[in-house]
Formats: structure tokens, sequence, C-alpha cells
């Protein structure tokens, strides 16, 4: 993707959010705020974020960076800052709900939410941020795995969305065993289409495929594939791993399916649809 190098996307932002400041005069509960740490530029609205979330914020995010690097390689980190910018609630009134993103710049947004606050999805997005502009030939249905695998690595206390706080092997379970599961390779081959209106039923899958994947084969293989410049071309599977996408799927499937009682299956995956957010959340049939 075309973007502004990370080093200057820095200096534009200060930039940029010196002459908010200056255009707001002496009314500063409207202006900017920026904080700059070892490895992140974070700015926020005093309006829409307290400083005790940019405190608390300040340290997690340094956390997790330094998780991150162990896991996948201190040379795959970026050389500069990565801005984090912390946009206030991300339910909005009329209903909508207004995701964490990372924009083609590798700047990370953040919203609030009810469970987890800010933070819960920086993990994840931290992975987007960090490959973003490194990773030659994108491709979503990967990109989404490995950032939910990574994530479930170096944050496992995790409580927001996709599971609340479920254990995702249940879950996934549960979804296999529905009318309305939607195949890896469907999401594979229909990511855009299906991706941002069926969330619950292609984040739990993906990210228990990918977890799945290291578990069974070790993270060396899968780093080895995160890592290649083929992460798009569906033979990169059977090179790494010795088996095709769709043999890999079969075999996750079974093992999942394999663990735990229909009776305890159907009981989580009921409470999971009644008892959290979930409930809220469209299902694709």
């Amino acid at each position: 993707m075309n973007s502004v190098p990370m080093k200057f996307f820095s200096i534009y932002l200060l930039v940029f959010l010196a002459c908010c400041s200056a255009e707001n005069g002496s009314d500063k509960s409207k202006s900017s705020n920026s904080l700059t740490t070892e490895h992140f530029v974070m700015t926020w609205n005093a309006e829409e974020t307290t400083s005790e979330e940019i405190e608390h914020a300040s340290n997690f995010c340094e956390e997790i960076y330094a998780k991150t690097a162990d896991v996948i390689g201190a040379d795959r980190m970026p050389d500069g800052r990565i801005n984090v910018l912390f946009r206030g609630e991300g339910m909005q009134p009329d209903g909508r709900k207004i995701p964490p993103n990372v924009d083609s710049s590798g700047q990370i947004n953040l919203y609030r939410f009810r469970q987890g606050g800010y933070l819960d999805a920086f993990a994840h997005e931290l992975v987007h941020a960090i490959r973003i502009n490194r990773i030659p030939n994108w491709e979503l249905f990967f990109e989404e795995g490995f950032a939910s695998a990574i994530a479930a690595i170096v944050y496992p206390e995790m409580v927001g969305f996709p599971l609340f706080g479920y254990e995702r092997s249940k879950i996934t379970s549960y979804l296999m065993q529905q009318d309305y599961f939607i195949s890896l390779s469907e999401m594979r081959s229909r990511h855009r289409e299906l991706n941002p209106r069926c969330m619950l039923q292609t984040y739990i899958p993906r990210e228990d495929f990918f977890c799945y994947l290291h578990a069974t084969y070790g993270m060396e293989k899968l780093l080895k594939f995160s890592n290649s410049e083929k992460t798009s071309q569906i033979g990169l599977y059977d090179e790494i791993w010795g088996k095709s996408f769709s043999e890999l799927e079969a075999e996750w499937k079974n093992y999942t399916l394999g663990l735990y009682s229909t009776k305890e299956v159907k009981k989580t995956g009921e409470e999971y649809f009644q008892k959290t957010s979930a409930k809220y959340m469209p299902i694709c049939r």
C-alpha cells in the first residue's frame, strides 16, 4: 500500500496536533493531547479520554509490544514509533459500532467498549500495525487469523470481542455444529464479503485454526509462513506444513469436534449467545 513512511508520519502528526491546539486557543478541553513512550506516540482528546486511561495504556502497550517482539522476533518490529489514537466510545448513539482498526499508514485507532475498555483489541491491532507496510502480497484472511493467534498468545486475558471471556475451542465447536457455520475455505475465498458482516462466524474459527497450527506444528512454521512473500498463495500451506489447506482444515475440524461432549458444547454455546454481547451481533444464515 502507498503510505507515508512511519518516521515521517510521526512528525506530520505532531505538527498537525500543534496546529489544532493553536486553533483552539485557550479551550484546552477540545485540544488533542499527546504522549511519547519508547515505542508509541499516543494521542487523545481530554473530552473523550481520561489521563488515567492513558497512564494505564502507556504501560500496557509497552508490555504488549515487548511480548509481541519476543514471539515474532525483534527484527520484525518497526524502526520508528507507532501512532496510537484513542477516539472515544466505539458504540455510537444510533447503535453503530466503530471497530478498532489500523489505517494504511500503520496508525492504530482504538475505541472504548464496555468489556475491555480501549485496550482489549490492542494486541491484535498491533500485529496489523507492525506488518501492514512490511508484508508484500497482503492476504486478508491470513493477516486476520495471524493477528488473532498472536494476540491470543501475548494477551490471553482478553475479555472483549469476539469471545467475551469464553473458551475459544468450545465456542468454535459450537459454531461448527450450527447450520450457519462458515468453512475456512469459504471465509478465505470470500473474505471481503463475509468478514465485516459475519464477524462472530469468521473471527472465532479463524483464530482457532491458526492457534491450532501453532499448538500442533509449532511457532517456527507459523512464523515461516507469516514471513513469506507468498502468504496469498494457497500452495504455501502445503509447502510449510506438508498438507494442503483443505487437509489442514479437515484435520483441525475433526480435532476440535472431538475435544468436548456435545452436551457441554451446547450448554456453553447457548450461554455465550445469551449472556454476552454476542447476542446483539447478527448471524449470517
